[in-house]
């Protein structure tokens, strides 16, 4: 037996390519590479189920904002109107605040943009009956 083939009976225990019987390296990365991919589509998942609700929530907030933020304003422009108002008439709608006490038209985002009423000198949102918390608090 010479030197090469000493060498080479001492190294058959090991993977040097693809031919040669060895052990197996490398396993413990490839687990903790599985178990990452499994967390991570765990986390996707619950971030799916999760987002729709949370948008729908966050939706529904800014719109009921945007509608108590617009009765708000028309309040103030139709006081503004009472006070200068010599002739004593109220408004028979909001356009007719337009374009002196405010600049545009202001419509709830709740109400297919439906403009809001004004009765008995309060400022009311058209979706009112349907969505309560679409009032000035």
């Amino acid at each position: 037996m010479n030197m090469q083939d000493s060498a080479d009976s001492e190294c058959q225990g090991t993977k040097t390519n693809g031919d040669r019987p060895g052990p197996v390296r490398g396993r413990k990365s490839d687990l903790v590479k599985i178990l990452a991919f499994t967390v991570l589509a765990m986390v996707v998942v619950y971030l799916l189920t999760q987002t729709p609700a949370d948008i729908f929530q966050a939706r529904e907030k800014a719109m009921r904002r945007i509608c108590q933020r617009n009765i708000a304003t028309l309040g103030t422009a139709y006081t503004q109107y009472l006070k200068d108002a010599t002739n004593g008439h109220s408004i028979r709608s909001i356009a007719e605040l337009v374009p002196t006490y405010i600049e545009r038209e202001l419509t709830c985002p709740r109400g297919a943009w439906s403009p809001y009423i004004i009765s008995n000198n309060t400022v009311i949102c058209p979706v009112v009956s349907e969505h309560p918390d679409h009032t000035l608090r």
